[in-house]
C-alpha cells in the first residue's frame, strides 16, 4: 500500500489555483473599474445638463424679471445673481452631506463589498 504523496501533482493542482484566483481578481478589478467609470461618465453628463439648464432657467428668469421691473435689465440680473449666489452658498454650506457622503458611501460600498459566492 502507498501512502506516498505525489508532490508533482499536488504542485500542478496548487498552480491551477492560484491561475484561476488570479483571473477572478482580474475580472474582479475589471468589473469595479467599469462601475466607477460609467458613474464618472454618468456624473459628467449630469453636470454638463445641469450646468445648461441652470443657464437656461436664469436667462429666462432675467427676461421675466425684466418685463416687471419696467425693462431694467440690469435690476433683474442683479436679482439672478443673488439667487444663484444663495443657492450655491447653501450647497456649500451642506457639501459634506450632499456631495461627499454619497460619493465616499458608493466608492467603499463597492471596493470593500465582498463579491456574493454562487
Amino acid at each position: 500500500m502507498e501512502t506516498g504523496v505525489n508532490y508533482g501533482q499536488l504542485y500542478q493542482q496548487l498552480k491551477q489555483e492560484a491561475g484561476l484566483e488570479i483571473d477572478y481578481a482580474k475580472l474582479t478589478v475589471t468589473e469595479k473599474l467599469v462601475k466607477i467609470l460609467s458613474a464618472i461618465a454618468i456624473l459628467l453628463i449630469l453636470l454638463f445638463v445641469a450646468s445648461s439648464l441652470l443657464v437656461i432657467i436664469s436667462l429666462s428668469a432675467i427676461h421675466s424679471l425684466e418685463s416687471l421691473l419696467n425693462g431694467n435689465i440690469w435690476a433683474a440680473a442683479g436679482i439672478v445673481l443673488g439667487a444663484l449666489l444663495l443657492l450655491f452658498g447653501i450647497l456649500w454650506s451642506y457639501r459634506k452631506q450632499l456631495i461627499v457622503n454619497p460619493i465616499s458611501r458608493y466608492f467603499s460600498k463597492l471596493i470593500l463589498d465582498a463579491p456574493s459566492q454562487q
